[in-house]
């Protein structure tokens, strides 16, 4: 499809909550086909959620418009002193790089105006700009490439690796959330997913971020039976944990994989990430797929080394009002 250049006195931005859900129905549904077609996920109940929060007249965003024709939106959620930028999204016939850096740039600096906010945080699959030296009132956005990978080949379970006799698997249950929070904000101290998403951070924020991927569908339907733990047996600790959710019909989604440093390579993020392929093949599944930050070389060769491939690249980035956060000693970490 042929895209149509505009230029900004053709564009007009117009408050999201001026807009019903029904105002933005075609353009939902036209996202809701991209992600379908390019990252084999169903949108359907992330849209359902949209259009829910607009007729509540309660999100923060803005509309791009021409000639009173809404051709794209972006929103964000305010979390204390942080704004997560929810979505961006363009009309594919309006879709180009300059009229993406003008919606990018637009809820940016929306999010950074906003009483209380003191971060911005943002992982926008759909938006094909390379972002490179962008800053918002002089402070800079830090900017991570990132991968979503897929595997399809599900035909065959995975052969075992054979780990120590003191490490135990179980199957995911509720009880677990506060072993692996604390599991998730150790293992994630000093590693670059931390910078992303500062859920990772501390016991609470990790504990938030899995009960959400737990019980909420932000992240796909959660699917337990290819969600499981690994325990070291001497102390009874979590060292381990893999969780999962089903993303459209037949298409399974690994939402995290953590192994405890003390345990690391002795094979149990293969086997753990085994584990919970077999399930998904065994409900069903017939593609998984998942997102790693491309500089984490450990994650990206244990996923390649069991099929998984690179089908789509994309960005996420920060931005802080003040001193900017720094990791100055990154580790590789499998997920």
């Amino acid at each position: 499809m042929a895209t149509t250049r505009l230029t900004p006195c053709e564009l007009e931005t117009v408050k999201l909550n001026l807009f019903s859900g029904a105002d933005l129905q075609p353009l939902l549904e036209e996202q809701q086909a991209y992600w379908s077609k390019y990252l084999h996920w169903s949108f359907n109940s992330t849209k359902q959620l949209v259009i829910h929060n607009l007729n509540m007249r309660n999100l923060n965003g803005v509309v791009l418009t021409k000639a009173g024709r809404p051709i794209g939106y972006s929103f964000f959620i305010q979390e204390g002193c942080k704004a997560l930028i929810g979505d961006l999204f363009l009309s594919a016939a309006y879709r180009d790089k300059s009229t993406e850096r003008f919606l990018l740039k637009t809820i940016l600096h929306w999010a950074a105006e906003h009483p209380g906010v003191q971060r911005i945080e943002g992982q926008l699959l759909t938006l094909s700009l390379s972002l490179q030296n962008e800053s918002i009132h002089g402070r800079p956005l830090q900017i991570f490439r990132r991968l979503f990978m897929m595997t399809n080949g599900l035909d065959y379970p995975l052969k075992p690796c054979p780990t120590r006799s003191y490490l135990q698997f179980t199957p995911w249950a509720d009880h677990y959330l506060d072993a692996a929070a604390h599991l998730i904000a150790h293992t994630y101290r000093n590693h670059v997913d931390s910078l992303i998403n500062d859920q990772y951070h501390s016991y609470d924020g990790a504990r938030r971020f899995l009960y959400n991927t737990s019980h909420h569908s932000g992240c796909g339907t959660f699917h337990q039976p290819a969600a499981l733990v690994a325990i070291y047996t001497p102390s009874r600790e979590i060292c381990g944990v893999c969780l999962a959710s089903v993303v459209e019909s037949q298409v399974g989604h690994v939402t995290q994989l953590c192994v405890a440093p003390h345990v690391a390579g002795q094979g149990l993020g293969y086997e753990l990430l085994r584990r919970s392929l077999n399930a998904f093949r065994e409900s069903g599944c017939e593609a998984v797929g998942l997102t790693v930050t491309e500089s984490n070389n450990r994650a990206t060769h244990l996923y390649e080394s069991v099929g998984f491939r690179t089908i789509h690249r994309f960005q996420a980035f920060t931005w802080e009002a003040h001193e900017y956060l720094t990791a100055p000693d990154l580790h590789q970490k499998t997920n």
